[in-house]
């Protein structure tokens, strides 16, 4: 996980970022404090994931609360953003779930950029 500060424009901007593989599973990536509002969310996909699978960014109530699974085509390598401008008023740990039933291939890297 990357953690970054800038204060250079007045507010806090941070970034958490994680790497996901081929395990369906709900990928921790980290928590965003209240107060705190998700600019921009980040998937690179470096290796390209095979079947049916798909990536969504959320928590653990919504899975795509930042970035669904259908802004993200999983089966290219390549950089996809979604600007969210999610305010949140209690902490929340972001997750990068993956499903699809059997996947042999894929990994890819999530950025998480906030500012408070």
């Amino acid at each position: 996980m990357k953690f970054v500060t800038d204060e250079s424009y007045g507010k806090i901007r941070r970034v958490l970022s994680g790497v996901i593989g081929i395990t369906e599973q709900a990928n921790t990536i980290g928590k965003v404090p209240a107060g705190a509002t998700i600019k921009k969310v980040v998937v690179g996909i470096t290796t390209v994931y095979d079947g049916s699978a798909t990536i969504d960014i959320g928590h653990a109530t919504t899975a795509g609360a930042y970035m669904a699974n259908t802004l993200i085509t999983e089966g290219t390598v390549g950089t996809y953003i979604a600007y969210p401008n999610a305010a949140l008023t209690a902490d929340v740990t972001v997750l990068a779930t993956v499903a699809g039933g059997t996947i042999t291939t894929g990994a890819a890297m999530v950025e998480i950029h906030y500012e408070i």
